[in-house]
């Protein structure tokens, strides 16, 4: 049950104890369900997001670590070889790369294994063979056979069972090897140096994404300090490609060039390269920032092949007599054939400027989490939401729906935002539904049920403040000089409500609307009513998701339920 102090600001009418169609739905579901033992892999591991073998600190420790998980199931550094790693790194964009990465490989014919994170409905997601995640069946049983093999070998080791990421990172290699791909694209978790990725010692091709401020508190607060963190992925004999950075982290870069004997180049702008005649480039991915990350895809993909290719396998090594010698240098456009024209063009990476339309709602959901992320996304979404208005001939209501964990700035994410015309924003916790039968897979064990809802409340109360300070501004230039703020106390803003789950939200926004998506919702929510205005008086309603990819993602679970298949 919430604890009381949150209930003024959350929407939740009564105790969860109280909803007896829960039971009945827990029933009919659990005698139908055909995926019970993947669900059961899935709590199994979710155990281990707050176990106790993880390395308090981020340090070499993670990767002796990792590469002792990797000798317990008898995984070596040949077998990784094997795989023929491609390694990105970076802040802003690492998935939409490797996705692309993968799409253009796949589509010239190679095999493709594929690891990222997080994932947005399944966890099976984040481990992909040709760009589909692994099966229910397949994860399940590929769980079960590395957590035999771990139990086998518990007692004297660092970690008796690896902690969360640790062992689906195990789990990737494992299934690539099982698949033999030809390639594994692996994105990094958080950082480089010391993220347990980078157990891999001799990737084909290195890439790094653009660098911004995320995650101060493992990779420093200065830009030096995080590319020294992402380009810690460099290792001998590799190619490495950077996204256009600031001149600093640059240096940071040459440095590690220097260091590891390697050559790094910038990718140039995507309008550079060449495409037959009559030809354009589209992208799958929206937004004008993916062809930043599109053309360090091209580089990334043109150069794997390339050394595939070779006859002579040795180790590229550049032996340079300082770090200005080593420094960056750009890469060459190149034509672009009919296959990478659609692999660009079929690409797709859920959660990230993705669209899904309803009976007057349209929803725009989006994962950005830092504040140059979240300038690309506003730009997305004013353009996209223009456009619809357009289309629609009716003006449109905007609102966000937004969630920050803590650590992060909501305030600046917002300001990000202040040129949306939102006229509503609504909060809650990445949770789609408390409903039992809700899949394991976006359970979160590191954080109580009551500070996920605190979160959103501080969220809320962020946003008031925001908005207050934009209201002052506004009088001043109307008044033509300074305002006194008047006493300011948060309160439950009718135009800013709080649910405790996603389904709850969903479910205010639809009513009146899209009965379909009301009714599924609804059924998932935790209350019936309320007691906010509904949005019957708008023409159309227009939702930006945004602020968390778990919130994506709970969103999507209910938008979208069926995006991965039912295999």
């Amino acid at each position: 049950m919430l604890a009381f102090g949150l209930l003024p600001y959350v929407c939740l009418a009564r105790p969860l104890s109280r909803f007896p169609r829960f039971s009945a739905v827990f029933r009919r579901n659990f005698n139908e369900r055909a995926d019970m033992k993947y669900d059961e892999a899935v709590r199994t591991l979710n155990v281990l997001q707050v176990g106790k073998g993880k390395p308090k600190i981020r340090d070499a420790a993670c990767l002796v670590a990792m590469q002792d998980l990797l000798q317990r199931v008898s995984i070596g550094q040949n077998d990784m070889k094997k795989l023929n790693v491609i390694h990105v790194s970076g802040t802003k964009g690492k998935g939409s790369t490797c996705a692309f990465v993968e799409s253009i490989l796949r589509h010239h014919g190679y095999k493709t294994g594929f690891f990222s994170s997080p994932h947005l409905i399944e966890v099976r997601e984040r481990i992909r063979i040709n760009g589909q995640p692994i099966s229910k069946t397949q994860f399940a049983d590929y769980f079960e056979d590395l957590y035999n093999r771990f139990t086998k070998t518990a007692g004297g080791s660092e970690m008796d069972y690896p902690s969360y990421f640790y062992f689906l990172t195990v789990m990737a290699f494992h299934v690539f090897l099982s698949h033999r791909v030809d390639v594994a694209i692996m994105e990094v978790g958080i950082g480089g140096t010391f993220d347990c990725t980078n157990v891999v010692q001799s990737p084909v091709i290195c890439g790094v994404t653009p660098l911004g401020y995320d995650h101060m508190d493992y990779l420093g607060n200065t830009i030096e300090s995080i590319a020294w963190h992402k380009s810690g992925i460099f290792k001998p004999g590799a190619q490495a490609f950077t996204s256009p950075q600031p001149y600093s982290a640059m240096q940071v870069m040459a440095q590690t060039a220097l260091d590891t004997e390697i050559k790094i180049q910038i990718c140039p702008d995507l309008s550079t390269y060449k495409v037959p005649d009559g030809k354009e480039i589209h992208l799958g991915l929206a937004g004008d920032h993916q062809k930043v990350n599109a053309s360090l895809a091209l580089q990334i993909s043109q150069a794997w092949m390339r050394k595939m290719n070779e006859e002579n396998e040795s180790d590229e090594r550049y032996m340079y007599s300082s770090e200005i010698e080593a420094f960056p240098s750009p890469a060459k456009p190149f034509l672009l054939n009919d296959t990478h024209l659609n692999a660009l063009f079929e690409c797709q990476w859920g959660g990230r400027a993705q669209v899904l339309k309803f009976q007057g709602l349209t929803f725009y959901l989006d994962g950005a989490h830092t504040v140059k992320s979240m300038q690309c996304c506003a730009r997305w979404f004013q353009e996209e939401a223009l456009n619809e208005e357009k289309r629609i001939g009716a003006q449109c209501r905007r609102i966000l729906v937004f969630n920050a964990t803590r650590g992060r700035d909501a305030g600046a994410l917002f300001r990000a935002l202040q040129d949306c015309d939102i006229t509503h924003a609504v909060f809650t916790p990445n949770i789609a539904t408390f409903v039992p039968t809700d899949s394991a897979d976006q359970t979160n064990l590191k954080s109580s049920l009551e500070n996920q809802l605190l979160s959103a409340v501080r969220n809320h109360e962020e946003w008031l403040l925001v908005k207050q300070e934009q209201q002052m501004r506004e009088k001043q230039v109307l008044s033509g000089g300074s305002v006194v703020a008047n006493s300011y106390r948060v309160s439950r803003d009718l135009k800013a409500p709080v649910f405790a789950t996603i389904a709850d939200a969903i479910a205010w926004m639809s009513e009146g609307r899209d009965e379909k998506l009301f009714k599924t919702s609804l059924e998932l929510a935790s209350t019936e009513n309320y007691q906010i205005p509904l949005l019957k008086d708008a023409n159309h309603v227009q939702v930006l998701v945004t602020g968390s990819v778990h919130l994506v993602g709970g969103f999507l679970r209910i938008l979208d339920p069926n995006m991965n298949g039912d295999s």
